[in-house]
């Protein structure tokens, strides 16, 4: 428009790119777009043909050599990915379909494409035109009648052909993508969405239409905002239909669903994985549908890669191997959720438990107890990935030991990704409002709910489950941290006790009435160590080796109190918190047990 020479073409079309670019933050999706953008452009400058599969890769080079870290970004593997899918795989495969369903004969293509006849059939109805074809025949000093399916004239001539085409490109497009980006997906997000192969048709649709609403109400915006306001509410309206279909799709796990990953030496099931996705997209961007062939090809050779992929995709959305054997050890993971507690436990028969879940707590509505989840709350990117990365889509055994959400509010989140045996609560659920979220999920998911209290023993795997608290119809007690469900675990003659929120008054019941049934090897310090809990009389009665504190680095109120630190050392306890250590790992074979941390 402003000028025809191609050099000032691209000086001024690039510096609109990358001042745009750098407006918006230099995110690596951006710059990738616009260094590739850039390279196309000069290419037609210096009277070079440029080819996207070129432009990426001297996109890839640049990038890296700006910041090599990018290499083990999220963002740029995933943007690298799914570019090289639509570059090296979808693209050239639609021009070979399209070349195939638009065939007529010609000097390049005289004879017609090596093709299954359903293959053949099927590009025709996408892209043969009778009338181009007419036309050009009658060009030819030669004639020739093409036998097609008596059908594809009537379609030719209608606009259903253009649109059936789009949806197929699009839904090929994706599903490309879609192989190519699996061991991503589920590594970064552990989510399996084959659903997002239509949604992605989708958002690109209402996407395009809101973009254009939106720069209209831009422009419209410096003339008048009563002109810009309707395509202002359009935009929005578009904008929550765009996102709301998406939203609604995720709540149905038969389409949308969380998976665990391989560790260890399984990881390599990932690298063998993009292997034959590789060999499978060179097997399609080496295929010439009109090569005819002396000998028939090899077919077997042929469906190989594509057929490794596809086995190779299922071992790696329903994971038949990520989650560990039984070992015959009870192992009790006490996870670093911050100021909050949640112990995973694993049984020796490979069952498992996890008791309590953190959750984020909110500093505005802390004397009412409320809680504000964040973005991501820690039972997602702590507690579910924690689980995840164990390699488990399943946990047998759930138990909400009370109602704060520092415990409870993390369960949520697990409940939802994973496939729960059942839930285990005290009486106070009936009572308690917050209760009501994880009711809600335990209603949808219809996971079974049991309510347990004292003298209640559960056998699993050899190891002996025991409630000491709370009493059976103690539903009002005084405190919420006093209606704690406090469980022993008993292998061998290793003990562990885990003793929830509990305070005095209900520390000072155990020890009058359960005074045998405290002792224990190992116990989680009730209430994160503070003062208002861990009396001389019970931490006496416990005589334990190891007292661990469930709580932050930093803890906000103090915990653990240095005098209730004190008096576990006094009798005798190596007290360890999660704040200074991480994740702390208690493993036990029934006779002794060690200790892992996260930080040595």
């Amino acid at each position: 428009f402003f000028t025809k020479r191609s050099l000032y073409q691209f000086l001024l079309a690039t510096s609109f790119l990358w001042a745009y670019t750098f407006a918006v933050g230099a995110e690596i999706p951006v710059v990738r777009a616009s260094v590739m953008f850039t390279v196309l452009l000069l290419a037609r400058v210096i009277d070079r043909r440029g080819t996207l599969l070129n432009a990426l890769g001297v996109c890839t080079i640049v990038l890296l050599v700006w910041r090599p870290s990018d290499l083990f970004s999220a963002s740029f593997q995933l943007t690298f990915v799914s570019v090289a899918a639509i570059v090296a795989c979808a693209f050239p495969t639609i021009e070979k379909l399209r070349s195939i369903g638009s065939w007529a004969p010609s000097v390049e293509t005289p004879l017609p494409p090596v093709a299954a006849r359903p293959l053949r059939r099927f590009c025709e109805l996408l892209y043969w035109n009778e009338a181009a074809w007419r036309i050009e025949n009658r060009r030819q000093i030669w004639s020739a009648n093409l036998f097609k399916a008596p059908y594809l004239k009537r379609l030719s001539a209608s606009s259903f052909k253009s649109v059936l085409a789009y949806i197929f490109e699009g839904i090929l497009v994706s599903v490309i993508v879609q192989f190519w980006m699996l061991p991503l997906l589920v590594i970064y997000f552990h989510r399996v969405s084959p659903v997002s192969v239509l949604l992605n048709l989708w958002v690109g649709v209402v996407l395009a239409i809101e973009s254009f609403c939106a720069l209209f109400a831009i422009l419209l915006s410096g003339i008048s905002v009563w002109l810009a306001a309707p395509m202002i509410v359009l935009t929005e309206v578009l904008n929550t239909l765009m996102m709301s279909i998406p939203a609604w799709t995720s709540q149905f796990d038969a389409i949308s669903f969380r998976v665990p990953v391989y560790s260890g030496p399984l990881k390599a099931i990932y690298w063998i994985y993009a292997a034959a996705v590789i060999m499978t997209a060179v097997r399609m961007f080496k295929w010439e549908p009109f090569v005819q062939h002396r000998r028939p090809p090899k077919t077997g050779l042929d469906i190989l890669p594509p057929a490794t992929t596809m086995l190779l995709a299922a071992v790696v959305v329903f994971h038949p191997l990520s989650a560990p054997s039984p070992d015959g050890k009870l192992r009790v993971d006490f996870l670093d959720v911050g100021q909050g507690d949640s112990a995973f436990v694993t049984l020796p028969n490979g069952e498992t438990m996890l008791i309590d879940g953190g959750g984020n707590i909110d500093l505005k509505n802390d004397e009412s107890g409320g809680f504000e989840p964040d973005s991501r709350r820690i039972g997602e990117f702590v507690v579910s990935e924690f689980l995840w990365e164990k390699g488990y889509d399943r946990v047998d055994h759930i138990v909400a030991t009370h109602a704060d959400a520092d415990h409870m509010q993390g369960l949520v989140d697990v409940a939802n990704n994973f496939r729960t045996g059942r839930i285990l609560v005290s009486g106070a659920v009936d009572v308690d409002p917050k209760y009501s979220e994880l009711l809600e999920v335990i209603t949808s998911r219809d996971i079974p709910l049991r309510r347990v209290a004292r003298g209640d023993v559960m056998e699993i795997g050899g190891t002996t489950i025991e409630v000491l608290h709370p009493s059976r119809g103690s539903s009002d007690a005084e405190s919420s941290n006093n209606s704690s469900i406090v469980l022993r675990l008993m292998f061998g003659s290793t003990t562990v006790l885990l003793t929830g929120d509990i305070e005095e008054a209900t520390e000072g019941d155990l020890v009058t009435l359960l005074p045998e049934s405290l002792r224990a090897d190992v116990v989680k310090v009730p209430h994160h160590g503070s003062r208002t809990s861990s009396t001389d009389a019970f931490v006496k009665r416990t005589d334990s080796r190891l007292a661990i504190v469930s709580v932050g680095r930093k803890s906000r109120f103090g915990h653990p109190h240095t005098e209730v630190v004190a008096r576990w050392l006094t009798n005798g306890a190596e007290v360890i918190t999660t704040g200074e250590k991480g994740a702390i790992t208690i493993t036990t074979n029934g006779n002794s047990f060690e200790i892992n941390s996260f930080v040595p």
